[in-house]
């Protein structure tokens, strides 16, 4: 089993208290999406005096390490205090992407807009804090820098046009990454980890994150598995949804619209569309639209993985690996190698792992 440490601190790295009072800790580790933390605590603690102390002049940080190394380290989304015959504090936490989802205003250095010579190019210049980006952080509206390292792999080479951003904000930091890392032509995946080197969270970035360690990581569910995965997830959900085939995109500053469609997938199962938004130009980044399309129907296979016998996560696997998955019983049966979009983890007021979660897009 893995030891868990919490930690409320500074956002200059000063810790306040160590999580001790927690009734419950759930964390929630996507790709393509923010981290989030969310817990419990007891409102007479040490650890709720500490938000209380900071929160009157900047935004507590909570750190949360595995076997002591760091595993998140962002800022408070919310608070919420019930002040009843046993008080709580109920708290989230984002990762430094998360906390861009409220950052409307940002200036790209010039009107006109900006035009990076790639959409990772962009990204660099978020996390490397360069002078040709700034943006606001909090109700002060003053100008503040993310703590957040860059990577990707010496490999990358983009080959699609540059993407156009509009000058103005019609819309959040997270959501024009979102748009951006969706680009059917040079679209990317990412998520946001902590390089140990600097004791910084870091965003991955990548063509596709991940590799294949389908032979070495089994996970398993059902009856007659064999010895290779031992049954070693407790349960198994497995939803199906029909094909996304027609993606119509609109909302974009110069007032043209765009579709991206699989016709055969149209032919075979009708059509299944759905209208999209976006504030990137369309005939600048991507004539397209969105790499949205799924030409068949998906299947969504959600595990619940027992954290004293299967695979660990950072240790054996993580975010974009591609693991084998086998799920048996009775007519159903699934055995094949998927990719790990999802890690939930659950810890008890002991702060030890209850279960591990995780999710897999079939396509």
């Amino acid at each position: 089993m893995s030891t868990w440490g919490l930690t409320i601190e500074h956002v200059n790295g000063t810790v306040y208290a160590a999580v001790t009072t927690a009734q419950s800790v759930d964390m929630n580790f996507p790709l393509n999406a923010p981290s989030e933390v969310s817990l419990t605590i007891a409102h007479n603690s040490q650890e709720a005096a500490a938000v209380h102390s900071l929160i009157a002049s900047t935004m507590p940080v909570l750190r949360v390490t595995r076997d002591a190394t760091t595993v998140f380290y962002g800022p408070m989304a919310d608070c919420d205090s019930t002040l009843d015959d046993q008080p709580t504090m109920s708290l989230r936490f984002t990762d430094w992407v998360g906390s861009w989802e409220s950052c409307y205003r940002f200036d790209f250095g010039g009107s006109g807009g900006f035009t990076p010579s790639d959409p990772r190019t962009f990204i660099e210049l978020l996390t490397l804090e360069t002078t040709v980006f700034t943006y606001t952080f909090g109700s002060s509206g003053a100008t503040a820098k993310s703590p957040l390292t860059y990577g990707e792999p010496n490999t990358y080479t983009y080959t699609g046009l540059p993407p156009a951003i509009p000058d103005k904000a019609s819309m959040s930091l997270l959501d024009l990454i979102n748009q951006m890392s969706a680009l059917d032509n040079g679209g990317f995946e990412w998520y946001v980890g902590h390089d140990t080197s600097v004791d910084k969270p870091i965003l991955q970035m990548a063509d596709t994150v991940g590799t294949d360690k389908s032979t070495s990581v089994l996970f398993g569910h059902g009856n007659d598995l064999g010895k290779q995965t031992m049954g070693n997830c407790s349960y198994a959900s497995v939803t199906y949804m029909p094909p996304l085939n027609y993606v119509y995109t609109t909302g974009n500053d110069d007032g043209r619209n765009s579709e991206a469609k699989n016709d055969s997938s149209i032919s075979s199962f009708g059509e299944r569309g759905i209208l999209g938004e976006s504030q990137i130009k369309k005939g600048v980044a991507d004539d397209k639209g969105y790499d949205q399309l799924r030409a068949n129907p998906r299947q969504m296979v959600t595990l619940t993985a027992d954290p004293e016998i299967a695979p660990q996560p950072w240790t054996d696997y993580y975010l974009g690996d591609t693991v084998r998955v086998t799920v048996k019983r009775d007519s159903f049966s699934l055995d094949n190698s998927y990719k790990v979009n999802n890690i939930s983890i659950g810890l008890d007021e002991n702060l030890e792992d209850t279960a591990h979660n995780l999710s897999f897009e079939i396509t």
